[in-house]
């Protein structure tokens, strides 16, 4: 649902996702201050729509239109006092990334990601089968690897998230 149609609304929790610079507030309202403000009521709305929890997530990169985009955490949650969040990192526990470390504005360059895997290693992902990997790029958490499976699709991935099994 959206923001928009939420008002007037209540509900035991509230999931807002993608809290981030460019989709909230919207690239569109940086503009103006006076549609910053709307944006910043319209975020308002769904948090106040939650009898008892809300849940604000933002991704630190997000793929549009075949494009990879960096994104940060929107000035929105920035404004809301300390005291009143709780900072959950999500990743998968591989990242070896603990919560009191974690700053949704630092990029992750410098994080451990066990990857054991070389371009050419026959590998097997639960989607798409069995394929080869044809290059590694990156470092860390920002670490990328590109499949050719047999179907002839190719996909790059984040290594961090990706689910290989390496077969041969």
């Amino acid at each position: 649902m959206t923001l928009h149609s939420a008002k007037g609304l209540e509900f035991p929790v509230v999931f807002m996702v993608g809290v981030e610079e460019g989709s909230l507030p919207h690239q569109r309202a940086t503009s103006s201050e006076e549609e910053l403000e709307e944006e910043r009521r319209l975020c308002y709305v769904g948090i106040t729509r939650a009898k008892e929890q809300v849940y604000l997530t933002h991704a630190n990169s997000r793929r549009l239109y075949g494009y990879e985009e960096r994104r940060t955490r929107s000035r929105f949650i920035k404004e809301i006092p300390e005291d009143l969040l709780e900072q959950v990192d999500g990743s998968q526990p591989t990242r070896r990334a603990s919560v009191s470390s974690y700053d949704p504005d630092e990029p992750d360059h410098d994080l451990e990601v066990p990857f054991n895997y070389q371009t050419g290693d026959i590998v097997y992902h639960t989607q798409f089968g069995r394929g080869k990997i044809t290059s590694i790029s990156g470092y860390g958490a920002d670490m990328r690897v590109t499949v050719l499976f047999s179907r002839g699709v190719e996909k790059t991935m984040m290594a961090a998230f990706a689910p290989l099994q390496k077969l041969e």
